[in-house]
């Protein structure tokens, strides 16, 4: 069950996909988003979207209430809240909204799975507990699923199977780390486990990673290749998930971060240098694919001293940042700049328009906490 990271060079990407997009000082906004929350208290650990020609959605999962707010778009109202009912013994991490009348909830701590409809009626609840995961535990190998924050539980309707990511038992100073897979394939139709799978990137180097190697974004699910992007690897990496190879390596390039040529020089395991690292380098954050505007949607994190002017540490998501948009052959359009402290870079989704960026940095000072406020950002 250990996989080597090997690419051939006929499945490099094209340099035409390499090029540094063109700068965009300014932003048109396609919609302002301020929705009224009245007297519900939200603090979301993680949000997802659902859109077609008659609904515009915002789900946010509030853990701290056990509860997914959703909200409409297009009303820019509050609609409802899924609340998990009393008694389940759960505490949420994670979820993904398959349609309104199917989305799935985990609680990582218990390893429960439920699928419900935005009415949170109860359609399963199961604990993925079958003899293979055990047997991996068991093996040691794998460390523990993981989901919520960055890493994110992911639906593939068209083989049944969600893509949940887990932590290998090794530390990244390990060096057979990059031989370990990543993410778990699971059938939800027969309830189990199929596989364990994963591929890095080849500019990952074994015994000389970064504390970000960790974060990988299922970025889309299409003909039964995972699209996955890494924050400090200047590759997207196309995975046939059912044969576990790289069928694509597709470059990505901002103008104001070369993180192919920055080195980790620190202790993984203490956390002081995990955040000089990510604040002083800069990195790729998460990025997300509009299906109505066919468009790739890449935020990227640009460097920033780890103390400001007075001694004090910068604060970690005040980073200044861009947007790069793509098209779906990849060729970056554009990179948008936007100013540091005010959006959710790390919280973006898409929408029918294009892109939602929330307005809630925990580095802002003028964050309103009587709306859920944004924009929308389209090509």
């Amino acid at each position: 069950l250990l996989f080597i990271s090997c690419v051939s060079n006929e499945n490099q990407s094209d340099n035409i996909n390499c090029r540094n997009p063109q700068i965009q000082n300014t932003t048109i906004f396609v919609k302002e988003i301020h929705i009224p929350v009245d007297s519900l208290q939200y603090s979301h650990l993680c949000n997802a979207s659902y859109y077609n020609d008659s609904l515009n959605l915002y789900f946010g999962l509030d853990n701290s209430r056990n509860a997914i707010d959703i909200y409409d778009l297009d009303q820019q109202k509050y609609v409802r809240s899924i609340q998990i009912p009393v008694g389940k013994n759960l505490k949420l991490t994670d979820f993904y909204v398959h349609n309104t009348d199917s989305i799935f909830l985990f609680d990582e701590n218990q390893y429960k799975l439920l699928l419900v409809d935005w009415h949170g009626h109860v359609k399963f609840e199961k604990r993925l507990d079958d003899p293979f995961i055990r047997e991996l535990h068991e093996s040691g190998k794998i460390g523990s699923l993981e989901s919520g924050g960055s890493a994110r539980i992911v639906y593939d309707a068209q083989s049944k199977h969600l893509f949940f990511p887990i932590r290998p038992i090794v530390t990244e100073e390990a060096n057979d780390y990059l031989d370990y897979p990543f993410l778990l394939a699971y059938n939800v139709a027969e309830f189990k486990a199929t596989k364990v799978l994963g591929r890095y990137p080849p500019d990952f180097i074994p015994g000389n990673l970064t504390p970000l190697v960790s974060w990988i974004k299922i970025v889309r699910i299409k003909d039964e290749n995972i699209l996955l992007s890494f924050p400090s690897s200047t590759y997207l990496v196309n995975l046939k998930w059912r044969e576990n190879e790289i069928s694509e390596l597709l470059c990505k390039k901002s103008n104001f971060i070369d993180v192919g040529k920055v080195k980790f020089k620190g202790d993984h395991q203490n956390y002081s240098d995990r955040i000089r690292y990510r604040t002083e380098n800069g990195y790729f954050s998460e990025p997300v694919y509009s299906s109505s505007q066919k468009m790739y949607y890449l935020p990227v994190a640009h460097n920033q001293q780890l103390l400001d002017a007075n001694g004090i540490i910068n604060y970690r998501t005040g980073h200044p940042w861009s947007l790069i948009i793509m098209n779906e052959r990849f060729e970056a359009r554009k990179e948008i700049v936007f100013p540091a402290k005010e959006y959710c870079y790390y919280h973006m989704v898409p929408c029918r328009e294009g892109v939602l960026i929330l307005k809630e940095n925990p580095a802002s000072l003028n964050n309103n906490e009587d709306t859920l406020d944004g924009v929308i950002v389209s090509n």
